[in-house]
């Protein structure tokens, strides 16, 4: 793909029309078709970029106050790397309060072969419990679904590459890529309310 090339504009018209099925309301601005917006995703932000070269960055930051235990986020990522086990991490043990991101990240991802990393930034020397860290997750077995960072805070970072029809580049399917997203945003309290209905 070229930042000359339309197809991957065309690509994301197909990724928000799979969110609009999926009942997701999807503002695409008028100067930059490559960036959706997803609205209705009440106390979240939840963002899509899709670059001129196929890769796609998708933002999910829980807004003050709303609900991002270690759980749900795990089970997020889950759903995006490993879908048909998403609803495995969502258990009573899983959702124990003192279970920390990285001990159920670590948790999940031998339970179902994932690659991780984490990365510690400390905010204070002298004050070890203030460390802020990311983690980094991915899949061997499904390359095509890429990496996905995962913070404290709950903030998830999913980046990825699109399948080109035209070059048959290798990559995740943009209808594939909406229905991930939608799976993700349909867990319980990802987004604070009830997930919209499909239209």
């Amino acid at each position: 793909m070229s930042s000359e090339d339309p197809a991957d504009a065309e690509l994301a018209e197909v990724v928000a029309d799979g969110l609009n099925m999926r009942g997701f309301t999807v503002y695409e601005p008028a100067s930059d078709k490559r960036f959706l917006k997803i609205i209705n995703t009440h106390g979240v932000l939840a963002d899509v970029l899709i670059a001129p070269d196929g890769t796609v960055n998708w933002e999910y930051r829980p807004f003050a106050g709303s609900p991002h235990g270690p759980d749900l986020i795990a089970a997020i990522v889950l759903a995006i790397l490993d879908a048909p086990a998403s609803a495995a991490v969502r258990s009573p043990v899983a959702q124990q309060t003192s279970t920390t991101l990285k001990e159920l990240l670590d948790r999940t991802a031998a339970d179902h072969g994932l690659s991780v990393t984490v990365i510690v930034y400390e905010r204070d020397e002298t004050s070890p419990e203030n460390a802020y860290s990311e983690t980094r997750i991915s899949n061997p077995a499904r390359p095509e679904r890429g990496e996905v960072l995962a913070a404290d805070d709950g903030g998830i970072w999913w980046t990825c590459r699109l399948h080109d029809p035209s070059t048959d580049e290798h990559g995740i399917e943009a209808a594939e890529l909406a229905s991930t997203i939608a799976r993700a945003l349909t867990l319980p309290s990802t987004t604070g309310t009830a997930p919209p209905a499909a239209a």
